[in-house]
């Protein structure tokens, strides 16, 4: 679980820096499931919405992105 809650970026163009540092095929390769802990707003609509992967998923509630990551199917 990466936990982003409570920051949030100066301009919205920061999203694509951020997506690129954590979306890069290294770690995905070597992660079974990541779950995105964010600020509930524009740009959690964004990458949820431009979100690729299934093993990926965005979430602005602690409880919900455990339960997800505990049930994700390998």
């Amino acid at each position: 679980m990466v936990d982003r809650k409570g920051y949030t970026p100066d301009h919205f163009s920061v999203q694509k820096a951020w997506k690129d540092k954590f979306f890069n095929e290294n770690i995905l390769n070597h992660s079974k499931a990541i779950a995105f802990l964010l600020e509930e707003g524009e740009i959690m609509n964004y990458l949820q919405q431009s979100n690729t992967k299934e093993s990926v998923n965005f979430f602005d509630n602690y409880e919900q992105a455990l339960i997800w990551l505990n049930e994700y199917q390998i």
